[in-house]
């Protein structure tokens, strides 16, 4: 339902008012465009199936000086993240196990995947409730797939980059709810809003 919502919320359709509901704002034609099916959950679901399988085909694959530039990612990554800018870094460090994978399809497929995080209007406003959250990449998880990776298994590798992809999608549901727990929180304590719910209807 709630994915539901934010795909009518950036189409126009309706105004989700914290607190309230959502109201309709417009009814649908048949001009509107149809790439807004793929949402920020369904985007990190295929991320998940694609790069936990890049991840374990480079933990085969990956050189000293391309584990050691993930180990420089990761220490950005912490500085972006106190700065503001962490995603940075985070894309940079995904896209360097892509190219780990020495496969030139599934870099370019991951790729294409990050690149539907700006383009999709779904997916844009999702991560933007989410970075309004404060959600920011996860260090530990960062670290345990470079880890895996350098320890050459394939299964731990693939099981690490699921992990924290799956993380990602807990964290996306978690933003979506606090962004709107804290927004009704505001409103309960501004006097207007007290004044509301105090008079009969």
């Amino acid at each position: 339902v709630r994915e539901a919502i934010i795909a009518l919320e950036v189409q126009g359709l309706v105004e989700v008012r914290v607190g309230s509901g959502a109201y309709v704002c417009q009814k649908p034609d048949d001009q509107l465009d149809a790439a807004f099916n793929v949402t920020a959950f369904e985007l990190t679901e295929a991320r998940l199936l694609f790069e936990g399988e890049a991840a374990a085909l480079a933990a085969t694959q990956i050189t000293e000086a391309e584990l050691t530039e993930l180990d420089n990612l990761v220490r950005d990554i912490a500085q972006g993240n106190d700065h503001g800018d962490g995603e940075i870094a985070d894309h940079a460090f995904h896209q360097l196990i892509a190219r780990a994978s020495r496969n030139a399809a599934i870099v370019k497929t991951i790729n294409d995947l990050w690149d539907l995080r700006s383009s999709s209007p779904e997916c844009a406003l999702l991560h933007e409730k989410a970075r309004h959250a404060q959600v920011k990449p996860v260090i530990a998880e960062h670290t345990a797939i470079v880890e895996a990776l350098r320890s050459r298994d394939p299964a731990q590798a693939r099981a690490a980059m699921r992990a924290h992809l799956g993380a990602v999608i807990d964290h996306l549901l978690f933003a979506t709810e606090e962004r709107a727990a804290a927004e009704a929180r505001k409103a309960a304590h501004t006097p207007g809003a007290r004044y509301a719910r105090s008079v009969p209807v």
